[in-house]
């Protein structure tokens, strides 16, 4: 398999796993009956939530922020990379 090829394939799967995060956190609001984290953080502060929901909730969206997160520096540190490589072959041809 060519690294062209090998990078696209890691592209894709990076965005798989972003859209993956996306959905979970999309399915998580729906399950509360709202569009937004705002919504659902105002719907908390209502107290129409218990403690035990509420820290389920913050720990879901915690892991979810995170994960989206390490995804994103994993894509910016290949772009980089990519970016310092393609420098390199231009400047010694």
């Amino acid at each position: 398999m060519s690294t062209i090829a090998k990078r696209r394939d890691n592209n894709i799967l990076l965005n798989e796993i972003l859209e993956g995060i996306r959905e979970e956190r999309r399915k998580l609001l729906e399950r509360y009956g709202v569009n937004s984290v705002n919504e659902l953080c105002e719907l908390i502060m209502k107290h129409r939530l218990d403690e035990n929901e509420v820290f389920l909730i913050k720990n879901r969206l915690e892991v979810l922020d995170k994960m989206e997160t390490i995804i994103y520096r994993e894509m910016s540190i290949r772009n980089k990379l990519l970016y310092r490589i393609k420098n390199l072959f231009v400047k010694q041809h």
